[in-house]
């Protein structure tokens, strides 16, 4: 190794080919973590193969830093060229910078009327003033003019507008790539608010690999009347036809295939298969009905006709379609990610024209994109040589679970710190019978706007045996970020796909996008669906007209995004592994949402409203700027502190504290907290949880300041009342309206809360590792006998909590001692009359009309629903 180069020790990561075919010059990406202190210039980091000096072409670009301005996550782009089935192992160390490659030409030529991307084997061409869809040239073949087309129910067809057309070049070495953006919008007859769309295609220079992904955004609002969520709103927009494709296919020999490694079958210059359902024994459940309550899919699987012939049927197809040149040798193949899994589906030739059809036309179908909800679908091009063997699959690229270890990231924690015992009750949940993917049969969560979600099958326990209730589980808890945390302890793939699918699902269908509605609304976390009830027609957004009102106690009976449900690390981590920029405006679109939830607005409507709610136990106090001990605080610590480590804001960890310092005291008399009490204050321990959080910030920035002495000595607080009085929740069942297993998965949150008390209390530290002991023990054993542990909502708790669930290790250093806070504020009637002229002040002093008027009409059409408690 040459002067000034050095490596971690052991293997950072694998690359594994996996199609069963050699790939030459793929460009890979994906998230790399570095310990404190390894690295400051990204120029400098490389990747080795094993005992090799030279080092694989690669680029890095900072992520994430540590407070010492280090690397702490980087994202990077490999160019690979692997054997068929070969694995390969790379470590990451230190190299002088290389001189940035010299370019001859760049691939992108820009004009007034678009661009064009250049390749060996083809030309991609956009044109922003007429945009239609992308052009391919390829040779042998001729110009392929692209088709982007929208069709709406009542028949129209608008035609695509460009707003924004962007391009970049990146990459390394022979893996040069070059993504270009186009975003816009379609017009939508009789409708203010026209339709979004986002052409995304990122194509490999080398290789000819073309990968896109569109997207289409209803940004209007819902009108839910009575907080009512039901398919058939208003504001939804029903499409008969999304499809994008080439035309001049004509005189060209075609071809299909219905999977990978099947037969190719000449398509006789006619191809029409449609994916109607997903083809599963419960193809036609009720998760599918439409705003009618019926199940609109008329069949089983797919339907296939070649040259205009029919050519049978099938359940699950993987389908590719192949375009010759004019001697017949293959030079395009084109297919449609998770093509049955996100049905409905189209590969269609006829004409002339090829389409690949998010939403195929269908004769008296449509699909209802409601409002706030985006549709997604990607897929994939190759052009060249390449589209012979029609291999579209990347290696795939694995962290080593060792050097994650050893980044000793302390929001993730490490896999020593698992009990073992629970370690092996979380396996079920991504192989086996009885894991998550299982469970998507089960009610057949499949469909553009299902596939991905988890389906809460804990809700279904009361139900009359030998039924499914549907119900949807939209990321309580946050089980995106417990599977990414898995894989990262297990390296096991299953958990990389199980977050990828439900990741994608989160970002499009569960957050709600539009900013026309209530501003505690706009780009929030939806509920999951209504505890022990069918979702009805409101599909992953609570609740629905057909739900019976008063179902339990405290039934709310109106729904929307609420505080008390924003989960926010699993997408901070899903960018972080891949890059995802859409996981991360909505990490930060999450943090605005519950930001405004907590601190409302500037507007005299938003203070008579804070006024009108002071009395809820869900939000903050503005008379006493008193938050609640609860988990919509914690959520809300959390998703600033996910922001702070993207972005390292001062502001930001000033605002976490502030808020610790509104919620909690550390001398305050607990008694009136009620914290015996599960029912309603068993969440205390996710705000805790959080400010333990908070703590592991302040140590990792070198801060063991008066906020980080405040929040310590708060957490020792509650910690030394939890040792003399909480036991596991089911020693009291008849306290609990549902006593079951799921309290018992909670109960694991009070055996973190209190391994961290013993990590950084100044003194003996055994009673409160003893009592966390306890409850690990209790949870594990209780678990492991109980046949309901696969539930969903059992195993995301264990997913989010199993870290530490063993004694931490000491500090390096002495904790401070205990800290003098004085007594806690009082809050009578004159100081809040006091704060209450200062807000109506301030509120006069910011009047502007406009604004005045867009609250209230925010508002009066949204019903009389409130929030679920």
């Amino acid at each position: 190794m040459a002067a000034g180069e050095q490596q971690l020790p052991g293997p950072a990561l694998t690359v594994r080919e996996e199609s069963g075919l050699p790939l030459r010059d793929r460009l890979l990406r994906f998230g790399l973590p570095l310990p404190r202190g390894f690295c400051r210039d990204p120029r400098r980091l490389a990747l080795f193969r094993d005992g090799a000096a030279a080092s694989v072409p690669a680029t890095f670009r900072p992520a994430a830093l540590w407070p010492d301005h280090s690397l702490k996550w980087c994202q990077v782009e490999l160019c690979a060229s692997l054997g068929r089935g070969e694995t390969l192992g790379l470590a990451v160390g230190l190299a002088e910078p290389a001189p940035p490659p010299v370019r001859e030409a760049s691939p992108v030529a820009a004009d007034a009327r678009g661009l064009t991307v250049t390749l060996p084997t083809a030309q991609l061409v956009v044109d922003t003033r007429r945009f239609r869809g992308v052009d391919i040239r390829l040779p042998g073949v001729g110009r392929l003019a692209g088709c982007f087309r929208l069709r709406l129910a009542d028949g129209s067809t608008p035609l695509p507008v460009v707003d924004d057309c962007a391009h970049r070049t990146h990459g390394s070495g022979a893996a040069e790539a070059v993504t270009v953006t186009v975003a816009g919008h379609w017009p939508v007859p009789g409708r203010a608010a026209p339709l979004h769309f986002r052409l995304r295609l990122v194509a490999e220079v080398t290789s000819g690999h073309v990968t896109f992904d569109l997207r289409l955004h209803n940004p209007a609002r819902a009108a839910h009347p009575g907080g009512r969520w039901d398919l058939g709103d208003p504001g939804s927009v029903h499409l008969a036809e999304l499809a994008l494709g080439w035309q001049g296919v004509e005189n060209r020999e075609t071809a299909l295939r219905l999977a990978p490694g099947a037969p190719w079958q000449a398509t006789g210059g006619r191809v029409d298969l449609t994916q109607w359902s997903s083809g599963g024994d419960h193809w036609s459940s009720p998760v599918h009905r439409d705003h009618s309550g019926a199940v609109p899919l008329p069949q089983r699987g797919y339907t296939l006709a070649l040259g205009g012939v029919p050519a049978g049927t099938g359940d699950r197809p993987d389908p590719t379609i192949r375009l010759a040149d004019e001697r017949g040798e293959p030079r395009l193949a084109a297919r449609l990610e998770d093509f049955w899994q996100r049905f409905p589906s189209a590969l269609r030739l006829a004409d002339g024209e090829l389409l690949l059809a998010p939403v195929p036309l269908r004769a008296g179908q449509a699909e209802e994109l409601q409002g706030g909800e985006c549709l997604v679908r990607r897929g994939a091009l190759l052009l060249g040589s390449g589209a012979g063997e029609a291999v579209f699959s990347a290696p795939q690229v694995t962290l080593d679970p060792s050097h994650v270890a050893r980044c000793g990231l302390a929001e993730l924690g490490n896999p020593g710190l698992v009990h073992p015992a629970l370690a092996a009750l979380v396996t079920g949940a991504a192989e086996g019978p009885e894991s998550f993917f299982a469970k998507r049969e089960i009610i057949d969560e499949y469909g553009w706007r299902h596939f991905g979600e988890l389906y809460a099958d804990h809700e279904n326990d009361i139900h009359p045996p030998g039924t499914a209730l549907v119900s949807h589980y939209n990321n309580q808890y946050d089980p995106l970020f417990g599977c990414l945390r898995q894989h990262l302890f297990t390296a096991e793939p299953a958990w990389a796909r199980l977050a990828a699918d439900l990741a994608t699902h989160i970002e499009a269908i569960d957050i709600y996008h539009t900013s026309e509605d209530r501003p505690e609304y706009n780009h929030g976390l939806f509920w999951h669906t209504d505890h022990y009830l069918d979702a009805g027609t409101a599909t992953h957004r609570a609740y629905s007209r057909l739900q019976p009102a008063n179902a339990y106690e405290d039934h709310a009976g109106g729904g929307g995004p609420g505080g008390q449900h924003c989960y926010t690390t699993g997408l901070l981590y899903r960018y972080l592994l891949t890059g995802d920029e859409d996981a991360r405006a909505a990490l930060y679109g999450l943090r605005d949402w519950i930001t405004r939830v907590y601190e409302g607005g500037d507007t005299v409507v938003d203070l008579l409203l804070g006024l009108r709610n002071r009395g809820r136990r869900d939000l903050r106090h503005p008379l006493k700027d008193q938050y609640p001990l609860d988990r919509g605080t914690g959520n809300y610590l959390q998703a600033l502190l996910d922001s702070y480590y993207l972005d390292r804001a001062p502001a930001t960890l000033a605002q976490v504290a502030r808020i610790i310092r509104r919620t909690l005291h550390p001398a305050e008399d607990l008694a009136g907290r009620r914290l015996d009490d599960a029912e309603t204050s068993w969440y205390y321990t996710v705000f805790l949880q959080a400010l333990c959080r908070f703590l592991a910030v302040k140590v990792e920035e070198g801060q063991q300041d008066a906020d980080f002495l405040y929040a310590r000595d708060c957490l020792l607080h509650v910690a030394d009342w939890m040792l003399d009085h909480e036991a596991p929740y089911l020693h009291r069942p008849d306290s609990l309206e549902f006593p079951n297993q799921t309290w018992t998965a909670q109960d694991l949150r009070k055996a973190t809360v209190l391994y961290q008390a013993a990590h950084f209390s100044p003194r003996d530290p055994a009673p409160y590792r003893e009592k966390a002991g306890e409850f690990v023990t209790y949870v594990a054993a209780t678990l492991e006998a109980e046949p309901t542990r696969h539930y969903t909502r059992i195993q995301a708790l264990l997913l989010q909590n199993l870290v530490p669930t063993v004694p931490l290790p000491s500090p390096a250093g002495q904790n401070p001692p205990r800290g003098e806070h004085g007594a806690p504020p009082r809050h009578g009637a004159l100081r809040q009359a006091a704060e209450a002229l200062r807000l109506a002040l301030r509120a006069v002093s910011r009047l502007r009309p406009a604004a005045e008027r867009a609250a209230l009409r925010s508002r009066l059409p949204a019903g009389s629903g409130e929030e679920r408690p």
